[in-house]
Order: structure tokens, then sequence, then C-alpha cells
């Protein structure tokens, strides 16, 4: 093993020191300074007639990759005169060292006295004043995008003096340096618009790079995956060439990657002067005009705002640039998010977007995640006629080669010189692509993730993978074997899965358990196969059978749920699928065939029945079968997607989700006593309301159309409300009492607001306690007895961090109105409640 190890370093050493000595190859470099001998730093050096170049550095340094050939080479910067110098390139690395000259300064100084307007507020009243004729945007347009996303590693915060040890939870990595690449995406796409709203991207060159995976997956268990859909990274920001994220003309810029709360921008045509304090840093010549500096910072800090600077043209009085930080107290998943946008003028003279670059923090376990995103927009072509259809649900798309791009080609397409550390990463990378991909370095990997210490056999779960085979098993650990709180006394459980993969995303896993009861000496069980064979359509099938204690109500309240009264015995077998027909249409069945037993015949633990009292014992009927066919039909209307080799990525829609059920109990197969009809629609949605936040409502209806013969286990339920407990509002009442059931008629209704701040964000010392606000309703209807419940609650949330995951405690006051115990209600309750990464919202 560590023979294996050194080899692996020695061949890391020995293409890191090749990576350093290839990148010297044609490349052109050299310093800027100013006629006092200073460096000058961020000046842009670009290839006259194309869209390559690149920015000089804190020092004053830069470097440049061209191919052999001869270019003018243009260099400008915002406080020095432009100049141009003609270099012919061969095969060797050439220096060019120039001096800038400054520009005039006399309009540089601003007098600024006690008591007089700073200038500033006169500028952006202007700037307000012309936004209807800087904003004026084309009618569509189509541009070439080269966008670079790099990730970068902390480990400083971790704690010195442990040696790392092989751990089978520890992702695959190289041994980390303090900071060290873990991410880098580069992409070259054609970026396409139409007003008022419409985009696509074709990307013609993509390449990811990475030492880690971070990709998140959402989905249930094996028979529950109905709508399983790949995510994009959380830890990436702006990953499509053809959204701009900032446009500072309007007033409210909603990023919803950053937070819930729509960001005010400087230049708002009401808020300008309430909500940021400006001020005239200097003005200076540049080609003929005069170019203000003007900083602003936010009155307040914990609104939902920015601080930094932008410069301003005169007599056009049109961005120029912007260098802005988000205030940290509005960012929900970042710890901090910092920008810097730069605008050219057209021919036509419309402005354009031509470089962003946003960098970020964000708090990943023990460590920091560095991001860096750039982007480089060329070749605008202004009010092109798309082709008819052009625009659909598919916004972005891949040639074909787009993934086959070569360091070659990369090197002719990409307009910017890649630092250091980012040359030897790709090119160790590119390198090492054949030996990650071999069996011996495979079975290395293996060897260290099948690595079992005592604790994984405790608490983690015995994990072994064989990656040459695509196989990997899974077994309980210890923890979850041990079921002293099992129906009928302790019981033992032993269980897991194994899964076997295929090339395209193809898979099948088998998962089960068994587990025994001393006291009743009895055995359950259960077992399942389930197969993905068309992932970019979620077609997803199952088989499954056992012989389990079954809950009826799995969805009760605390103090039931495990009480033996909700219990039954289900000895059933069945089948399903699932897979998306069309975009945003998925279709499911199920065909469930079961035996259901009372357990009022089982013996008791004494414990169960001091704890649970009345709901202890179990329900006492005799046993019937059930033959169980259900249809689910799942659409949402414009649904945006990314389709990827062997894998689709769903962006979302502004409609609401519309979820049709159908369950029919056929009476006579093998013995089948059951026979009814339901049927039921869901409508969900979500949606903002400018600065006040994130709403979600939803609304079910269902009936029964007959019921010849139906069981209790087949009611509709509505969970009880628990004491002191604020549970979700999105799907239950906070004041129902005990659980609901019924066979008839009923219409179920919530709505939950997310205030973020907005409430308290300008309340001296409140505001800096980042506490927030939600407040919500329910109303319930129901077919027995006239029943109906309302209720609306408010309350407030404070927010925390355990490792990478974000809490928000909370207190509520809930109020009720009904025709059942009693007219009206109110308690206080408390709840906890965390953020969803994949959403970028809290669940309430």
């Amino acid at each position: 093993m560590r023979i294996r190890y050194c080899l692996r370093n020695v061949l890391l050493l020995f293409l890191l020191a090749s990576a350093g000595v290839a990148a010297q190859a044609q490349v052109l470099k050299g310093r800027l300074t100013d006629t006092e001998g200073d460096a000058v730093p961020y000046a842009q050096l670009y290839v006259e007639g194309s869209g390559r170049g690149t920015l000089s550095r804190e020092n004053g340094t830069y470097s440049l990759d061209l191919a052999p050939g001869t270019y003018t080479i243009v260099i400008q910067h915002l406080s020095y005169e432009k100049q141009s110098h003609v270099v012919t390139m061969g095969r060797a690395t050439q220096v060019l060292d120039l001096v800038l000259t400054p520009l005039p300064r006399e309009l540089q100084t601003v007098e600024i006295t006690a008591g007089k307007k700073d200038p500033a507020y006169e500028i952006m009243e202007q700037v307000i004043a012309h936004k209807k004729e800087n904003m004026r945007e084309a009618s569509s347009w189509i541009r070439e995008t080269y966008l670079k996303i790099v990730l970068e590693r902390d480990t400083s915060q971790r704690k010195p003096g442990k040696k790392a040890e092989a751990d089978s939870l520890k992702r695959d990595s190289l041994p980390p340096p303090q900071i060290h690449p873990a991410l880098m995406i580069e992409s070259q796409a054609s970026a396409h618009y139409q007003a008022p709203g419409d985009y696509r991207t074709l990307i013609h060159a993509y390449r990811e790079n990475s030492f880690e995976k971070t990709n998140s997956l959402i989905g249930g268990d094996a028979e529950d995956r109905e709508y399983e859909a790949d995510t994009e990274n959380p830890y990436i920001f702006y990953p499509d060439p053809a959204l701009s994220q900032f446009n500072f003309y309007q007033n409210l810029i909603l990023i919803q990657r950053l937070g819930d709360r729509p960001l005010i921008s400087p230049l708002h045509s009401e808020l300008w002067r309430v909500t940021y304090r400006y001020h005239l840093e200097e003005r200076r010549y540049e080609e003929g005009k005069v170019v203000y500096k003007i900083s602003f910072t936010p009155r307040n800090e914990e609104g939902a705002c920015f601080s930094g600077v932008i410069y301003v043209v005169d007599g056009l009085f049109a961005i120029e640039a912007a260098e802005m930080e988000v205030q940290p107290a509005t960012l929900s998943f970042f710890r901090r998010f910092t920008l810097k946008n730069i605008y050219q003028r057209n021919e036509d003279g419309r402005w354009v977007l031509a470089e962003e670059s946003y960098e970020y923090e964000v708090k990943d376990g023990r460590d920091i995640l560095l991001g860096h995103t750039q982007a480089l927009h060329t070749d605008y072509q202004l009010d092109v006629a798309h082709p008819k259809g052009f625009f659909g649900n598919e916004i972005r798309s891949f040639d074909r080669s787009a993934f086959e791009t070569g360091e070659e080609k990369w090197q002719a397409i990409r307009p910017i010189k890649l630092d250091s550390t980012e040359t030897k990463f790709l090119q160790v990378q590119d390198s090492l692509k054949k030996f990650y991909r071999s069996p011996e370095y495979l079975h290395q990997q293996d060897s260290v993730y099948n690595h079992l210490s005592l604790l994984d056999i405790a608490f983690n779960g015995i994990a072994f993978r064989d990656r040459v085979r695509g196989m990997k098993y899974y077994f309980y650990p210890i923890v979850e074997q041990i079921r002293p709180l099992g129906v009928g006394g302790y019981r033992h459980a032993l269980g897991g899965n194994i899964e076997k993969t295929f090339g395209r995303g193809k898979a099948v896993d088998i998962f089960g358990e068994a587990n025994y009861g001393i006291t009743n000496n009895d055995m359950r069980g259960n077992l399942g196969l389930g197969f993905t064979y068309a992932p970019r359509r979620f077609a997803r099938g199952y088989i499954k059978a056992g012989d389990e204690y079954s809950m009826v109500n799995g969805n009760d309240a605390l103090i039931t749920v495990f009480s033996r009264r909700n219990f039954i015995n289900k000895v059933f077998i069945g089948v399903g699928h699932s897979m998306e027909i069309a975009n945003g249409l998925n279709l499911g069945f199920g065909i469930d065939f079961a035996d259901r037993k009372a357990i009022d015949k089982l013996e008791l633990e004494e414990w169960s029945k001091e704890l649970f009292g009345e709901n202890n014992t179990p329900i006492a009927f005799d046993t019937y079968r059930e033959f169980l066919v259900e249809v689910r039909l799942r659409y949402t209307p414009g649904q945006k997607f990314q389709m990827m080799p062997y894998r689709k990525i769903i962006l979302g829609s502004k409609w609401p989700t519309f979820t049709l059920r159908y369950k029919k109990a056929l009476p006579g197969i093998w013995g089948s006593d059951l026979n009814f009809d339901f049927i039921s629609l869901r409508i969900e949605h979500e949606f903002r309301l400018g600065t006040m936040g994130i709403a979600r409502w939803n609304v079910t209806a269902g009936t029964f159309i007959q019921a010849n013969n139906i069981r209790f286990t087949d009611y509709v339920f509505f969970r009880g409300s628990d004491p002191w407990i604020f549970v979700d509002p999105s799907t239950t009442f906070q004041l129902l009492g005990r659980t609901l059931s019924t066979p008839n008629e009923y219409v179920a209704g919530h709505y939950v607001h997310d205030f973020g701040t907005l409430l308290f964000n300008k309340i001296p010392l409140i505001q800096r306690s980042k506490l927030m606000c939600s407040a919500g309703a329910g109303v319930l209807m129901v077919r027995d007895n006239a029943f109906i419940h309302s209720e609306v609650y408010a309350g407030l949330q404070y927010p925390f961090r355990i490792r990478r995951e974000r809490f928000k405690a909370g207190v509520f006051f809930v109020t009720s109105y009904g025709n059942h115990a009693g007219a009206v209600n109110s308690a206080v309750k408390f709840g906890v409640s965390f953020y969803n990464t994949v959403k970028n919202r809290w669940e309430y």
C-alpha cells in the first residue's frame, strides 16, 4: 500500500513539474508601471479584433497565451492613456514591459467643505434620470461567452496535529495543502436572448475537473423515486452563460442563489437616498470623456443592499463599471459575496455587459470553499431574428463534441490566461484521467473506502464497493440493528442494500431487512428489487415483498405515531413503475396485493402500556385481503431543463404543479375483499412577492367515488397536533387536536409566507439580532359532520448553523377557529426549520 502511495506521489510531482514547464511556452508576459515606477494593477490587455485578453495583477504583471503570429495588443485603464503595440510571437516566451502615462487630472480634485452637498448626489440624480435610455435593451441578441468557475478548499481551520487516516466516510482526495483546487469548470457557448425573457444557451465546449463530488440528488426510497431530479451544484454560482445575474438599472435585484430577499439597487428610483450614502471619490478623463468614481455604503448594514463603487460616464450618465459586495446579513447560503461588472458601449450607443466576475465563500464542514466565477462576453449581435420555435423549455444544450474538447483547442478559444495553480490543476487532472479510471487506482481507492473501524461497525454502517465491477454494498450498523422500541418488545434487525451500476446512468439495486422479536418469537422482514434504465426520463421500476408490522398512518402526531394502536401486520407483494412521458409530465403506477391482520393477539411490552395509555391497545379486526391499483400523474407546465449526457437537470417553472392520484381496490382478485375508488387532485406553487419574501401554497381535494367495501387502513388521514411542537405548516395543522380520518370528501389548503429579516432590518438593535419572521394559514373542510377547521400563525425565528447545515429555531403563536372542540383556540409552539440548499429557501 505504501509503495503505491509513494509511486503515486512521485508521479504527481513529475506531472506538476511538467505542467509548470509547459505553461511557459508561447506566452507574452511583462509588467505595467506608471511614470513614477509604481505598478498598475487591473489594466485591461486584449488582442485587437478578438475577445481574447487579460487583466494585470496587483503587482502590475500580466501574461497572455498566444499562438505564433503577429498581433496588436491594446492596453487601457480608466486612469491612463490607451496604448497599442504590435508583437510577433514565435515559439518562445516574449517579455513586454510597458510604462503607462496618467491621464490629465485637472478635474480629479473635488473640493468638499463642511455643509456642502456631496456632488455624488447630483451625479446619481442624473444617472437615475437617464435610467430608461441607458437600460434600453435590444429586443434580442446573440453573444459568445467564455465562462470559468473555480472552487478552492481552505483547510486552514482544521485542527492541527491529527494525522489523516483512512475513513470510510471521507471523500476521495489527494492529500490537500491549506488551500487547494476542488473544482474547475470551463465552457464556451453562444448565448441567445429574446424579449421579454426567453433565454437559450448552446454550449460548444465544456469540461469539468474535480477532486471531489459535490452534486446533489433528490429522491425518495427505491419504490418512491417517482420524480427524481438531478440538481445543480449548490456551491457553484452562475452556471448559465445566458443569464446575466445583475442589472443595476432595475430597482430590485432578486438572485435566488444569494437569498430570498430582493436586493435594493444603488440606482433605485425612489429608495436610493434613504437606502445608501454616496461619496464622489474622484473624476478623471478617459478617451475624451469624464468618468466619476462614486462610492456608496448602506445606511442600514442589515438591509438587503450592497456596498462598493460605481463608475459613471459624464454626459451619458451610464454605468461603465461596478464593484460591489452584498451585505452579509442578506446571504442565506454564502458567507461572503463580491462582484465586478464591466460594460462597453457599442456602435449604436447601447451599453452591453462585457465582463462579469464573482468571488464568494461558503462553509463546508470544517473547511471554507472559495468560489471564483468569471464570464467574458464578446461578439454581440443585437436585434437578431431568431427562428420560430427556437426558444423552448430546454434552455441549455450541448454540442455532441462539447465534452471532447482538448487542451489545444481550449488554448485557442480561452480569452484569458489561467494562473499557475489552475494550469497545474488542469494538466494534472488531464494527465491522471486515465490513471484515475484504471483498475489499479480504483482498487486502491476502494481499499481506503472499504477500511472498517469499530466506529463504522457501531454507528456508520458496513460499506464496501468495487468500482471496477460497479458494485456497492451497505449493511446496517449495530445502532440500527438494535430496536428496543419494536412492536411486541425488543427486535433485532439485519439489513442493507446492494447496488450494481452500468454505463449511461443505469443501475439495479436490491434492498431489504429481516428482524426478529424475542418476546413473541416472530420473524418479520421485506425484500425489494429496483432498476433504473432510462435516467434522462427518470424511468424506474421496482418489485417488493414482505411480512412486516406497518403503520396505519405514518404521519401521525408524535404522541401516537409509535403507539400500538397505529400498527397492523401487513403481508404483501407489490410492483411499480414511473417515468417522464413528456417534459414536466410524470406517470407512475403501483400494484399492491396484501393481507392485513390485526396485532391484538401480540404480547405487548409493559413500558408501551404506561407510555401510550389507551392508544396502546391495538385495533381488533378480521383479517382481510386487498388488491390495490394506484396511478399517479404529475404535471408542471413550462418546466425548464438542461439535458446532460445520461441525465436531465430540472431548472424549475413559474407555473404550479398539478398531481392527480387515482386508487382502485379491485374485489375478487385472488380473494380480495375490498371495493372502492378514490381520486384526489393537488395543486402547489411557490412564488416571490418583491421585497416581501417567498410564499408557498397548496390545495388538495379528494373523494371516494364509491366505497362499497373499505376499511380504516385506506381512509384519508390528517395529522393530529403535538403539544408545544410546531410542525411543517405546509403539510400539517397545528391546532387540529387528535388525528382525523375520513372515507368522504375533503378539501385542505395551506399558505406559508417567509418574510426573512424584512420586518426587523430597520429597527435599531433588533436589526443586528438576525431575527426572522414567518406567517401562514390553513383550512380543512371534511364532509363528516360538516367539519371545518381554520388557523393562522405568526412566529419569530433565529438562524444558526451546525457544521455545514443551517437551521432556525422559532417560537410561534397559533390561533384557530372551527366547529369542533370549541370555537376559538390559541397556543404557543416551538419548532426548528432547516435550509434547503437545492431549493434555495427555508423549509418554513
